[in-house]
């Protein structure tokens, strides 16, 4: 079987990196053939020259964008440039066929993101079944509008599938419009034995880590202030990293709310880092602050490093973490409650021990690679045979 990919991003942010291990599963345990096609060339292409997968870098528009800015200037100049590229993207689409794939030889074409449409387009031209990821909740999240005219009924019409990333985000899409008889729920599979975990050790500091895209949200910003919130001799004995690339205003505010509160020599921004994989096991907490998360595979890479996970009570958190069991659920945008739970971590050293093991050995089920592979095998299977 051939499937040809539609990445949008490069290997910094969550889909992406999602999809090369989709990739890789599938190849690993059904001898998928994979084709990837990328909307620039970026890491994503070096990755499979690598690793001998035929890919191929072509420009397509986005039929949907959010805007996490702060700024309403930022905003609405963001959107206006990106619909001027939609509109542009209407006609460099029938450039497709200059591309060198062998678009007969193709079984099935898998959209990783629901923000584009060159799959649809190309599954319309030649005749191709199309599968649609969706793995975002769209205006929950990420403040997503559409620039397509009657876009949910128009990815109803050009997917033969759709694959979401949790309950969660199928709910919403549901209430969308989006044809729910077409929906199949798979959880992101991971790599589970890449992620370093961390060794139990006594130590003075505790730290606290928050991973994942700056931006409002994520929710970066409560978290400063609930470690601001901490008693002061709680303070003393916390470090705070903040990995991940930053949306300049809103870094601006979190820098400024901790020279506000002191706490220079507590929180440390980081940006972005390659190898997060193996500086999760130096920590001891793991936190998730977002808005809505569609499945959150920051949170699942903490539980599965075995740092004691705290995240927010909205989006797919509830589904993945069991509250006081596998984790710890806080009430989203309570600053107190954010804090407690961090309070609560530190002075529970070995029932916040217990947790993380337990939301480490919870992980390794819902993240199964092997598991994640077979199920997306199954979707095509059901595809083609439809």
């Amino acid at each position: 079987m051939k499937i040809l990919f539609i990445s949008g991003g490069d290997y910094k942010y969550g889909a992406p990196k999602s999809m090369i291990t989709m990739i890789e599963c599938l190849r690993e345990y059904h001898n998928i053939e994979a084709v990837l096609l990328t909307k620039r060339r970026n890491t994503l292409n070096e990755y499979c020259d690598q690793h001998g997968i035929e890919n191929y870098s072509f420009w397509y528009r986005d039929i949907m964008a959010g805007s996490p800015y702060t700024n309403k200037l930022l905003t609405v100049s963001k959107h206006l440039t990106k619909y001027l590229f939609y509109l542009f993207g209407n006609f460099t689409k029938y450039k497709v066929c200059s591309l060198p794939i062998d678009f007969e030889s193709i079984d099935i074409i898998h959209s990783n993101t629901n923000r584009q449409d060159i799959g649809a387009y190309i599954s319309s031209r030649y005749g191709i079944k199309h599968i649609w990821h969706i793995r975002e909740m769209g205006q929950e999240d990420y403040n997503v509008i559409f620039y397509k005219k009657n876009c949910i009924q128009y990815m109803n019409k050009a997917a033969d599938s759709f694959i979401m990333i949790s309950n969660a985000v199928k709910n919403r899409w549901s209430d969308k419009g989006l044809d729910v008889c077409k929906m199949h729920t798979i959880y992101d599979g991971m790599d589970t034995a890449d992620i370093k975990k961390r060794k139990k050790t006594v130590k003075d500091k505790i730290r606290i880590v928050i991973t994942g895209h700056v931006q409002p949200n994520k929710g970066q910003l409560h978290l400063v202030q609930a470690i601001s919130k901490l008693p002061a001799n709680a303070r003393t004995h916390v470090e705070l990293d903040i990995i991940g690339e930053a949306y300049p205003d809103y870094k601006k505010r979190i820098e400024a709310e901790i020279r506000k509160n002191n706490l220079e020599d507590r929180i440390n921004l980081l940006g972005y880092r390659d190898n997060i994989n193996k500086l999760l096991s130096e920590y001891d907490i793991g936190v998730t602050c977002s808005k809505a998360e569609g499945l959150g595979r920051c949170t699942a890479e903490y539980m599965l490093a075995g740092l004691f996970t705290i995240a927010s009570n909205t989006g797919a958190n509830p589904e993945i973490i069991q509250n006081n069991r596998t984790g710890m659920l806080y009430k989203y945008g309570d600053i107190h409650s954010l804090s407690f739970a961090v309070l609560w971590g530190l002075q529970h050293p070995q029932e916040r021990e217990l947790i993380a093991e337990a939301g480490y050995n919870a992980a390794q089920y819902i993240f199964s690679k092997e598991q994640y592979a077979d199920d997306l095998y199954s979707i095509y299977l059901n595809c083609l045979n439809n």
